[in-house]
C-alpha cells in the first residue's frame, strides 16, 4: 500500500535518510520511533509531499506519489492541534471541509463526532479539555475517510484516561475502515499498547522491531547482599546475573515461578521487583 524504495534525503550535504526501505499495508497500526533529529519529521514530510526525496521513490498502491498529481487525496495528517477556538466541534470540522473543497463529507460530521465522543458538545473549543481537543483534531484527520492517516505525537499532554480513549478510537477505526495508521511518538508505552508493528529510525535508516520474540527481564532487589550466588545460579537456569543484593532473571512470557528461588534465598527480604515492561524503551535507550 505505502512503500519507500531506496529513499535518501539530504539537506546541504547532510544526510538525514539513507536507503530507507519499508512497506506498510492497509489496516496496520505502525509505530514510528526515534530520537530527536533522527528524521521522523522528514519522513512524514515526504509522505505529505511537502518535501521531495533526494533519491528513491515513495509509492502508494504502486504509484510514485511525487510524480503523480493528487496522489495524497487519500492521506490525512494530525500534526499538532489546529482548530478555531471560537467555534464548536461541528463548526470546526465543517470549516475544514469547506476550506479544502471537500463539502461532500459534511453529511459525515455527526457520525464522526459520535466516533470521537463529541456528539453532544456545543461548547466552543477554547473551553474543551486537552483530551477533547485531541479527539477533535483526530476527527478532523479522519472525516474524509483516509486510507492512510499519519499522526505525530497524538498522546502528548493526555492523562491515562485520555490515552485509552484515543487508542480505542484509533484501534476501532483501523479495523472497521481498514485504514493504515503511521504514528510517531516519544511516549513509548502508549505506542506499544496501540500498534501492531514498530519501526525504529536511527543512523539515518529504518529497521523493524519484533516485540513478539523480545525477552522479558526482571531485577529482584533484596535487602542484603546475596552470599549464596553460586548455589542460586546452579539451581535456576533463568538467572541471568547476580550482583550484590540483586538478581536479574530472564522471565519470558512471565511464566517463571519465583517460589523456590525465594525459599533458597532464605531470610533475606525481597524489597522490590523491577521489570522492563516497556519493551520499546529497551530498543530506544541503549544499555
Amino acid at each position: 500500500m505505502l512503500e519507500f524504495r531506496n529513499v535518501y534525503k539530504s539537506f546541504k550535504k547532510k544526510e538525514v535518510l539513507c536507503d530507507v526501505n519499508y512497506k506498510l499495508s492497509a489496516g496496520e497500526k505502525v509505530g514510528l520511533i526515534g530520537s530527536n533529529g533522527s528524521g521522523k519529521s522528514t519522513l512524514m514530510k515526504l509522505i505529505a509531499k511537502t518535501q521531495l526525496p533526494s533519491k528513491g521513490n515513495v509509492y502508494f498502491n504502486n504509484i510514485d506519489i511525487h510524480k503523480s498529481h493528487n496522489m495524497i487525496k487519500d492521506f490525512s495528517f494530525m500534526i499538532g492541534q489546529i482548530y478555531y477556538p471560537e467555534l464548536n466541534a461541528r463548526q470546526n470540522i465543517e470549516n475544514y471541509l469547506k476550506i479544502n473543497n471537500k463539502i461532500s463529507y459534511i453529511s459525515e460530521i455527526q457520525t464522526m463526532l459520535n466516533i470521537v465522543g463529541l456528539e453532544d458538545n456545543e461548547k466552543k473549543v477554547k473551553n474543551y479539555s486537552y483530551g477533547m481537543k485531541q479527539r477533535l483534531c483526530l476527527a478532523i484527520c479522519l472525516i474524509t475517510k483516509p486510507k492512510v492517516a499519519v499522526l505525530d505525537e497524538p498522546f502528548l499532554g493526555l492523562d491515562p484516561l485520555g490515552v485509552r480513549e484515543l487508542n480505542n478510537i484509533i484501534d476501532k477505526y483501523s479495523k472497521e475502515k481498514n485504514t493504515l495508521f503511521l504514528i510517531s511518538s516519544h511516549q513509548l508505552k502508549e505506542l506499544e499498547d496501540l500498534c501492531d508493528r514498530f519501526l525504529l529510525l536511527e543512523n539515518h535508516q529504518i529497521r523493524e522491531i519484533d516485540l513478539h520474540n523480545r525477552i522479558f527481564t526482571q531485577k529482584l532487589i533484596f535487602k542484603n547482599t546475596l552470599n549464596n550466588a553460586p548455589e542460586l545460579k546452579a539451581n535456576f537456569n533463568f538467572i541471568k546475573k547476580i550482583d550484590g543484593n540483586s538478581i536479574t532473571i530472564i522471565n519470558k512470557d512471565e511464566e517463571v515461578d519465583l517460589t523456590n528461588l525465594l525459599n533458597l534465598v532464605g531470610k533475606n527480604p525481597l524489597i522490590k521487583i523491577e521489570s522492563n515492561d516497556n519493551l520499546l524503551s529497551s530498543y530506544f535507550y541503549k544499555e
